[in-house]
């Protein structure tokens, strides 16, 4: 399979992994399911932690400490996007806004009126970016660096949540959550 690929790629067994950090979204609903139900049953089997964090807070992390203030935007479902505001300051990076799904539209008219100064970063696809060129905005394609994340995340530079009951997609709706025991909730 492919985890145990994986593993014996860097030389080590499931019984080695002491924490493992899931991305919890927002994000596909059926590949969040699949990463939450195979750490279930994982923790079910090892003794393992596991932390979570925000798809948006994950690619925020890999940016440059030299950027100060910056916006995230990812791509959300039917034509939207996912918008979190982020202040880098010292290498600690903060949340500064809570994520919030929005057409591109009214994108577009929260970077004319008040945020046409500020830098954004994010993954958005070819369609969503050509939609959004319409306005002038200041935006880099990012690709997600494993390696800078974990560095931020060793020094405590973001914020994880640790989760020891359940753990589930917190931005879906119509998710079933269960507990570590698979109860229904």
């Amino acid at each position: 399979d492919w985890m145990s690929d994986i593993l014996h790629q860097f030389s080590i067994s499931y019984r080695d992994i002491q924490t493992a950090i899931f991305i919890d979204g927002p994000g596909a609903y059926t590949g969040l399911r699949v990463g939450a139900t195979i750490l279930n049953m994982l923790r079910l089997t090892y003794p393992i932690t596991i932390r979570a964090v925000s798809s948006s807070v994950a690619y925020a992390a890999v940016i440059p400490d030299s950027v100060g203030f910056f916006g995230m935007v990812l791509p959300g479902s039917r034509g939207c996007v996912f918008v979190r505001f982020f202040s880098n300051v010292n290498g600690v990076l903060e949340a500064v806004s809570d994520g919030k799904m929005m057409g591109v539209d009214v994108f577009q008219r929260l970077i004319m009126d008040s945020f046409s100064q500020v830098p954004f970063f994010g993954v958005l696809d070819d369609k969503l970016a050509k939609m959004m060129g319409q306005v002038t905005i200041n935006y880099t394609k990012i690709s997600f660096d494993y390696a800078r994340f974990l560095r931020r995340v060793r020094h405590d530079q973001i914020g994880l949540f640790h989760i020891k009951d359940w753990i589930y997609p917190r931005y879906q709706r119509g998710a079933v959550y269960t507990n570590v025991k698979g109860e229904m909730k």
